[in-house]
């Protein structure tokens, strides 16, 4: 059986830990062990997940820093990469352009080989050629790079081991009867953590659709998709501010009862990434936010016909809710990218 090591971001965030969901039930045959940083929480790894761990302390990072700084390489992360026959690098946005990025790149390519897949990812936001060059040369080492988005995929003209197939996260459809209640389920995010994003108009916008669809009789479910990344604090903003919301929270643990009143709502406002995924697959009408470009890279090859908020625009004028400005896609659509989806993992 082949030993498979996995690197994947840890984080008690939905989206990334239904990628870790679909990575297990595709590689059943393999014998898997899931790479971790110093501060991952490796009881929820070894209680939901029920997977293998191999950890990568604080000071055997700090050893390897100062080795690369003089030899070039890291002694401690090399040897543990050599010991496996395969390794998965999964997620979404793990290729970002941050002022320390450099170490994450000393990190990846060490991890990055002729026996590397690189999944699911989307690449940015970035700003310098220089880190787009970088990697495009360390990812013509790894065996394949399968993003989620065309923009991403057509960044990197000359590598000959690409390819594009949709997010991950489609892969969970089962052509099967939803049960859908009136219910308006909207997922927040902290924007104050983002650039160049108006946090005031954001909750104004948020305002009016919790308003509009409770005139309507809609009973209001917010859901925080990362409790680490602020959700919940914002979730906590809005029920202070109407205490008939009701708050639904993702805490590492509770990810099956999550999924399940996430997937009774009717209508979606979706700000986090996956939220707008989920709400497609569970077949209920969406209305994206898009915080980031990775959201409308991915709606745009979907269809154009999406219609979505950019919280990036300035000019934008509060939203005006109505109830046709959420998108359902077709059951035919679904299952077509969810069949796809599954190609991520050479199926």
């Amino acid at each position: 059986m082949d030993r498979v090591l996995v690197f994947a971001y840890f984080n008690k965030n939905v989206g990334d830990d239904l990628f870790v969901r679909r990575l297990q039930s595709n590689l059943r045959d393999k014998e898997i062990t899931f790479l971790v940083t110093s501060g991952t929480d490796t009881q929820q790894l070894k209680e939901v997940f029920k997977c293998n761990i191999e950890v990568y302390s604080k000071v055997k990072e700090k050893i390897d820093t100062i080795l690369y700084s003089r030899l070039g390489y890291m002694y401690f992360l090399k040897k543990i990469v050599n010991s496996y026959d395969k390794i998965i690098i999964i997620g979404g946005s793990m290729f970002i352009e941050y002022d320390s990025w450099e170490r994450k790149y000393r990190f990846y390519k060490e991890i990055i080989n002729n026996k590397t897949d690189i999944i699911g990812i989307n690449f940015g936001p970035y700003h310098t050629t220089n880190f787009l060059h970088r990697y495009e040369e360390l990812f013509s080492r790894s065996n394949v790079v399968s993003f989620r988005d065309m923009n991403s995929y057509c960044l990197f003209k000359k590598l000959k081991n690409k390819q594009c197939k949709p997010d991950i996260v489609f892969g969970i459809y089962e052509d099967k009867d939803i049960t859908k209640k009136n219910i308006l389920g909207i997922s927040v995010i902290d924007v104050t953590t983002k650039k160049n994003i108006d946090y005031e108009k954001y909750l104004r916008i948020l305002d009016k659709y919790i308003q509009d669809f409770s005139n309507m009789g809609y009973s209001i479910r917010i859901f925080s998709f990362c409790e680490k990344e602020g959700d919940f604090r914002v979730c906590k903003i809005l029920k202070e501010k109407y205490d008939f919301l009701n708050i639904v929270s993702y805490d590492g643990y509770n990810l099956d009862e999550f999924i399940k009143k996430y997937k009774e709502c009717k209508y979606v406002v979706a700000t986090r990434f996956h939220a707008m995924i989920l709400g497609w697959v569970f077949l209920s009408k969406v209305l994206p936010i898009a915080y980031s470009y990775k959201t409308i890279n991915v709606i745009s090859d979907i269809s154009d016909d999406i219609k979505y908020i950019d919280l990036q625009n300035n000019n934008i004028s509060d939203a005006i809710p109505t109830s046709t400005e959420f998108s359902k896609l077709r059951k035919e659509k679904i299952l077509e990218l969810s069949v796809k989806s599954n190609e991520h993992f050479g199926k």
